[in-house]
């Protein structure tokens, strides 16, 4: 699938590591001021016989404005 354009995209030159970072905006008259959207990905290595696992985080961060108590 396509990334857009908004969303920042990274990866490793071997692609054990990829993630994104996305960050927007709350709607006009919304209480959200912004969100930050984040995850990760990492192939661990797989020691003598293979199969290490992954490390996989994902974030969400919503900042509410002053309207909301």
């Amino acid at each position: 699938s396509e990334v857009p354009a908004d969303v920042a995209w990274f990866g490793n030159a071997a692609g054990d590591a990829v993630g994104s970072v996305d960050v927007r905006r709350g709607a006009p008259g919304s209480s959200i001021d912004f969100m930050l959207e984040a995850w990760f990905h990492r192939e661990l290595p797989g020691g003598g016989g293979g199969g290490g696992g992954a490390i996989d985080i994902t974030a969400l961060i919503v900042n509410l404005n002053g309207a909301t108590d």
